[in-house]
């Protein structure tokens, strides 16, 4: 792990050959659990269905079959130096599915309770991100492209861009509603 990583971060790493592991989308458990001492975040990776031949891979994201939000906003990272860290934020209520579609980039990841370090190198491969979870974007390969699709359009008042205020707020404020269910 990366110095500028907190050293109880553990490591889940989602590649290819764990695909067969996991359950059809949206109607399974969670699939993976990051387990820090006493603390457990469930953090839902979606399998996405890939279709292809010999002209090339496909995948579809189709509102509420495998992204389970009503989609308001697309966003992608590219051209990110591997020395950088994006995110580091919290939303208060939007929901988000990433995707690294191509590369790889590591999350780190915390509910509040103590972080969780999740790595995305496989473009049918999403990660849920619900509300009230702080991230902290890193590790970026020279080719990443990260898409993130989300359940709001940008709204800066539904940032917590503060770590010791997203403390307070998660710990002492019951989650909104209307948002993802862990």
């Amino acid at each position: 792990m990366s110095a500028c990583v907190p050293p109880l971060a553990k490591k889940v790493v989602w590649r290819r050959s764990n695909l067969c592991r996991l359950l059809a989308a949206l109607n399974r458990e969670p699939a993976v659990t990051g387990t820090v001492g006493r603390h457990t975040m469930h953090i839902e990776p979606i399998p996405l269905q890939t279709h292809g031949d010999s002209r090339g891979m496909l995948v579809s994201l189709e509102q509420e079959r495998n992204v389970p939000f009503p989609i308001r906003r697309v966003y992608y990272l590219f051209a990110t130096s591997r020395d950088v860290h994006r995110g580091m934020h919290a939303h208060r209520r939007l929901n988000q599915l990433a995707v690294a579609v191509r590369g790889s980039v590591t999350f780190l990841l915390d509910d509040g309770s103590g972080p969780t370090e999740v790595t995305l190198d496989d473009p049918a491969q999403g990660l849920l991100l619900g509300s009230m979870v702080w991230r902290d974007l890193y590790a970026f390969s020279d080719d990443c492209v990260l898409m993130v699709l989300a359940d709001q359009l940008y709204d800066p008042a539904d940032y917590i861009t503060d770590y010791d205020e997203f403390l307070r707020e998660v710990r002492g404020v019951p989650r909104v509603e209307g948002t993802v269910a862990w």
